[in-house]
């Protein structure tokens, strides 16, 4: 019975947006804006939960039999696991959760919520497991639970933090990788994404266009598909699901180019830049995710020195991310703002959630 206090990080997506709900890669990395967590016993057998950045407040009550979890109740389903494993889960908390991650941003704030409950439950209740295990709870109870659309990216990167490459079929195998001396910028639109709705969308579309081109060539495997071939299958998919289909084989290309440039001694920063700025292209050209601000937003980066840059997350909104030689983020940011976001300031790389 001690108090707990958690420290979970946002994440960006450097390559690989919209690939992990379709079991292709991903290189992302936790980033230095949080998401804490305080917890203090009490003897009442309740969860008492304060959120004042969203002024809310409830109360669980540890002593159903049947914990009812509504649609979208992450919180109870995070619960919900961790008593699906029979552990005890009869002391009492009043918790605190808040931090200071843009909100319904791209940043994956509900995501850094869902890990520190989840780090939170596993102290609280006795369930030791590691970085990887964490993600993969906070997981179970964010998306599998809800059966949401998502992949496990956001909560694997938050759990594990710095850069990492994700396997992200399965359980997901998450690789550390050498974060080169970079600079990162991110600006927030302030336009709320549309994460389900986009996410939904996008890969139903994608996993039609795979399902087309399998009647005919059974042995299709997306992973190993080219974009020199994409071409030679357009008339097996319908015209609607063509699109999902090209972003997704030409943006898992780009991921495994960053993947062979971060395995280099000494990255290129310019290539990196050049690959992220192409990964923006096919997420705009061919998933319809950006919006004239968001563009105008790198548009306005670009002519301040940025490298590269893309949207984050499920995208219609959000932020972006751009990439920059160190030294170079104050002016890229101020460029950001002049051209209408609603903040925008340099980040670094985080480690992953910690209990402090």
């Amino acid at each position: 019975m001690e108090k707990i206090h958690i420290k979970t990080p946002g994440r960006v997506c450097l390559y690989g947006d919209h690939q992990d709900y379709l079991g292709l890669p991903v290189i992302a990395c936790a980033i230095d804006r949080y998401i804490e967590l305080q917890a203090h016993p009490i003897d009442e057998p309740e969860l008492r939960i304060d959120l004042p950045d969203l002024g809310m407040e409830r109360i669980i009550d540890l002593r159903q039999s049947t914990l009812k979890v509504e649609p979208n109740d992450h919180l109870a389903s995070g619960l919900k696991v961790i008593q699906d494993l029979r552990l005890e889960t009869d002391q009492g908390y009043k918790v605190t959760i808040s931090g200071n991650l843009p909100i319904n941003a791209g940043v994956s704030s509900s995501s850094a919520v869902m890990v520190a409950w989840m780090h939170f439950l596993s102290q609280a209740y006795d369930l030791t497991v590691d970085a990887e295990q964490l993600g993969q709870l906070a997981y179970q109870a964010e998306v599998v639970e809800h059966n949401s659309p998502g992949g496990n990216m956001d909560q694997l990167t938050i759990a594990c933090g710095g850069v990492v490459h994700i396997d992200t079929q399965g359980q997901g195998k998450v690789k550390s990788l050498m974060a080169p001396k970079m600079g990162l910028v991110l600006g927030v639109s302030g336009l709320p994404k549309t994460t389900l709705g986009t996410l939904g969308s996008n890969r139903q579309k994608a996993e039609l266009a795979v399902q087309q081109v399998k009647v005919s060539s059974p042995a299709f495997d997306l992973h190993l598909c080219s974009p020199d071939e994409i071409h030679g299958y357009k008339n097996l998919i319908d015209t609607d699901n063509y699109a999902a289909f090209e972003a997704a084989i030409g943006n898992h290309a780009i991921t495994q180019a960053a993947l062979t440039e971060l395995h280099q001694e000494s990255a290129d920063l310019e290539k990196l830049g050049s690959l992220m700025t192409r990964h923006h292209e096919l997420l705009q050209d061919k998933l319809q995710l950006s919006t004239p601000l968001i563009e105008d937003m790198l548009n306005a980066a670009y002519k301040k020195g940025a490298l590269g840059g893309k949207i984050v997350g499920s995208g219609g909104g959000g932020c972006v991310i751009c990439l920059c030689y160190p030294g170079q983020e104050k002016a890229i940011a101020e460029s950001m703002m002049t051209a209408g976001a609603k903040d925008a300031f340099k980040v670094n790389v985080s480690a992953g959630s910690q209990k402090l």
